[in-house]
């Protein structure tokens, strides 16, 4: 995994992105990236990754390690949940989720209401976890 991650960190957040889009296509969600949504006043989700009745709003989070103080990840977690609440309105009788991934930040996994907060270290037993529970 720490190779893994040095890989990415040399490359820039538009390429961490993809590299998640394209996890999450390896376990058959139909993804779109980059979604501005009109009725929240076009805020934008990095990855919304829908699959059966499911729907998983993603955030991720490169940054420059001085960045990546678990202060920041707290103020980020913030922001997301009031995003993540106004988006859920809107939608009702769908199931929602709400995960954050960050590159640079290791900590435990948080989890607030229907909101998963990760370091990538993380993913893939999310993944597993996730839809043995959710699926």
């Amino acid at each position: 995994m720490e190779s893994l991650k040095k890989f990415l960190e040399e490359r820039d957040w538009k390429y961490f992105e993809n590299f998640i889009a394209e996890v999450f296509e390896r376990f058959n969600y139909k993804i779109s990236k980059n979604v501005r949504i009109k009725f929240l006043n076009y805020k934008e989700f990095d990855l919304i990754a829908k699959k059966q009745d499911k729907i998983l709003l993603i955030e991720c989070k490169k940054w420059k390690k001085e960045y990546s103080k678990f202060k920041n990840v707290r103020r980020e977690i913030e922001k997301f949940k009031e995003k993540f609440k106004e988006y859920k309105k809107y939608q009702i009788n769908k199931k929602i989720f709400g995960l954050m991934i960050f590159l640079n930040a290791t900590f435990q996994p948080i989890r607030e209401e229907n909101i998963f907060v990760l370091s990538i270290d993380f993913l893939n037993t999310f993944l597993n976890e996730f839809e043995n529970l959710y699926f």
